[in-house]
């Protein structure tokens, strides 16, 4: 609902008359910026401690990105030791998962390395984290849990085991947004026609293999990249050797080839 100042001088006309028609606030999308794009290692940020709301402390992280207000939204996280939420607990923020080392548990579900969760709002578990195990957490707001018991039946999650870095596959869709998580394989030799833009943020996480999104940088596995919404890329996106990335986007993503 619109605040009744903002309605005041958004259609003082219609406010006046009585007559004042239903629309949604436009919100324009940011102008086209170019060379704005975060990529590095993640190996080389230090260990800090992730302390999710409502859960015991014990875990740390390599944070990748959080967006603008400081809330999280993606990093590596790791246990050095067994960690647990040691009674079931209600999720109130989307969490995605990729295990990449060791193995965790969701309730019943046993997790091994290339294992894939997606855990929606309101999904109520006890998660058990085994030692030295290692994951890529992405998140739609702070990690934040709630004690809690299961009434009724638990939302849909989505549970992926043996997954196969090298075959592209999208592993999620956001019904609401459109966003999406997927998995993205390039060949041997590969590369692109000319820098792009998106509508949407893209994140990308790469697994195995090789890419360079221009002629400075190379990502091989461990290497992180985020192309901010409307913002040209991929001056000379190429690979080597070939490879595969976990890419994710917070929008309906579209690709757009810019002429320079």
């Amino acid at each position: 609902m619109l605040h009744r100042r903002a309605l005041l001088a958004a259609a003082p006309a219609a406010v006046l008359t009585g007559v004042v028609p239903l629309a949604s606030a436009v919100v324009p999308a940011p102008a086209m910026k170019a060379d704005v794009s975060i990529c590095f290692d993640s190996g080389t940020l230090l260990w800090v401690p992730l302390r999710p709301i409502g859960a015991p402390p014990g875990l740390m992280h390599r944070p990748l990105r959080r967006l603008e207000n400081g809330t999280f939204r993606s990093g590596i996280v790791t246990a050095r030791e067994a960690w647990s939420t040691t009674t079931a607990k209600k999720v109130f923020n989307r969490i995605q998962i990729l295990l990449m080392k060791g193995e965790m548990h969701v309730g019943d579900v046993h997790m091994k390395e290339r294992s894939f969760a997606v855990l929606p709002p309101g999904y109520v578990a006890k998660i058990d984290i085994a030692p030295g195990a290692e994951f890529l957490m992405i998140t739609d707001g702070e990690p934040m849990f709630e004690t809690s018991t299961l009434v009724g039946k638990n939302p849909e999650a989505i549970f992926l085991h043996d997954l196969v870095y090298a075959k592209s596959r999208m592993v999620w869709r956001d019904t609401e947004t459109g966003g999406t998580t997927h998995f993205v394989t390039v060949p041997a030799a590969w590369h692109n026609d000319g820098p792009e833009v998106h509508p949407c943020q893209e994140e990308i996480f790469w697994l195995s293999g090789d890419i360079a999104p221009d002629d400075i940088r190379i990502m091989t596995p461990g290497w992180f990249l985020w192309n901010p919404i409307n913002s040209v890329h991929g001056w000379n996106l190429h690979s080597t050797d070939g490879g595969t990335g976990l890419e994710w986007h917070d929008g309906l993503y579209s690709r757009t080839v810019v002429k320079m």
